[in-house]
């Protein structure tokens, strides 16, 4: 079977959830980083619940887990990773 992930825009950024389609999950922690506006964190993962693009087991009702800090991503000069307003990083098992 082909791996189908699900994706939250947000803003110009979107991300990629992994293949939530097939599996269920037991959480997903949104960890955001940098020029984030909270009321549109939680727009995006509104949508996420209204089209089910992930679903959760029945046994553990802890869903999705937001983190916010208001700085950027740090940018090393000369390394691998381009300087960023904002960031995610997304854990879920």
């Amino acid at each position: 079977m082909r791996p189908q992930g699900g994706q939250i825009q947000y803003g110009r950024f979107p991300f990629v959830l992994s293949d939530f389609l097939i599996d269920l999950a037991v959480a997903c922690c949104l960890l955001f980083r940098g020029d984030v506006i909270p009321k549109d964190v939680q727009a995006a993962v509104a949508n996420i619940k209204t089209k089910k693009t992930i679903q959760f087991v029945d046994w553990c009702p802890t869903g999705f887990k937001l983190g916010i800090c208001n700085e950027p991503p740090a940018y090393v000069p000369g390394g691998d990773l381009a300087k960023a307003s904002r960031s995610l990083c997304t854990l879920s098992k």
